[in-house]
């Protein structure tokens, strides 16, 4: 593994690789906590009207998904998906009705 000369004086001083390990991870975490809330931040504020297409949409919401699993920040898929359709315009009442009514019925038939 190299580090960049840049970031050396870091662990300059450490002497085993597990203190360099956690060193690293203390800068990088930090980074990395931001970068998970803004992603987060991103996923919800998402708005289907900003796209040229539903599909564009939907890209993007899994590619930020999929980001936020790398940093193991996951989101529970129903909570997604309800997202997404409470940001779906009147063009899609028909589906985000049928769908609620289809979960509906599955609820009622699981009790």
């Amino acid at each position: 593994m190299s580090i960049s000369p840049d970031l050396r004086f870091h662990i300059a001083e450490l002497d085993t690789a597990d203190e360099v390990m956690k060193q690293l991870n203390n800068i990088f975490g930090i980074k990395n906590e931001i970068r998970s809330y803004q992603l987060k931040n991103e996923l919800l504020t998402l708005d289907p009207n900003n796209f040229s297409s539903i599909e564009d949409f939907l890209s993007m919401f899994k590619m930020l998904r999929l980001l936020l699993e790398g940093f193991k920040a996951t989101k529970e898929d129903g909570s997604l998906i309800y997202s997404i359709l409470t940001k779906l315009g009147p063009t899609y009442s028909v589906f985000v009705s049928t769908f609620h009514s289809t979960r509906e019925e599955e609820v009622l038939f699981f009790f």
